[in-house]
């Protein structure tokens, strides 16, 4: 996975877990968006350090990244996503608004090189990833998709637990590595932590 370039819109819960796990499995080139600043509680549910409060959230992930694992180059944006011409193998999704997931989901499947889009949505101890790869999958993604006002109350990441965020990252980076080695493909999985169940809404088979 070294040579894969990897894109991460959101650095709380779910996004500061996916870009460890990205830099731990070998990833060198990762570019985070974020305009947060850590604070108090995201100790608790996000893994932040407790000296990491008051601090840009992306700076505090590039800091750590660059004592635990300095191979990983880490562009790190204190901003909302802005579209730029890079080309990235794979973008994830962690932002807690859906236009973000609608505007960036649509500028990379509209590229030539269109870039895998896995969309990790969470609340409380429920989940959802969802992977768009190929027109099929593209074309389906785009009916999960609905606009913030007819989102529950409250940001995707309300009463967000570790346990949760650190099961849906992993979860999520699964799909990048099984598409990456063209293996078993889900892309629609709901997962509820309370009650240990997971459903594959949607899922190729093996190739």
């Amino acid at each position: 996975m070294s040579d894969k370039k990897v894109l991460v819109v959101g650095c709380g819960a779910i996004g500061r877990n996916i870009i460890m796990q990205c830099a731990h499995i070998g990833i060198e080139d990762v570019t985070v968006f974020d305009f947060d600043s850590v604070e108090n509680h995201n100790v608790s549910s996000q893994g932040f350090s407790v000296y990491d409060i008051g601090l840009p959230k992306v700076q505090a992930i590039s800091s750590e990244l660059s004592r635990k694992v300095p191979g990983c180059i880490v562009r790190a944006y204190n901003s909302r996503w802005v579209p730029h011409n890079s080309n990235y193998d794979y973008v994830f999704l962690a932002a807690d608004c859906m236009s973000a997931r609608k505007s960036v989901s649509r500028f990379y499947h509209k590229r030539r090189k269109k870039s895998v889009v896995i969309d990790c949505r969470m609340r409380g101890e429920e989940a959802r990833v969802l992977m768009s790869y190929d027109r099929l999958t593209r074309n389906y993604y785009s009916t999960t998709l609905f606009s913030n006002d007819d989102a529950a109350d409250g940001s995707c990441t309300s009463n967000t637990n570790i346990y949760c965020s650190f099961h849906t990252s992993s979860r999520a980076i699964q799909c990048m590595v099984a598409h990456n080695r063209k293996g078993y493909l889900r892309h629609d999985v709901l997962m509820n932590m309370g009650n240990g169940l997971t459903f594959d809404l949607g899922a190729d088979n093996e190739q």
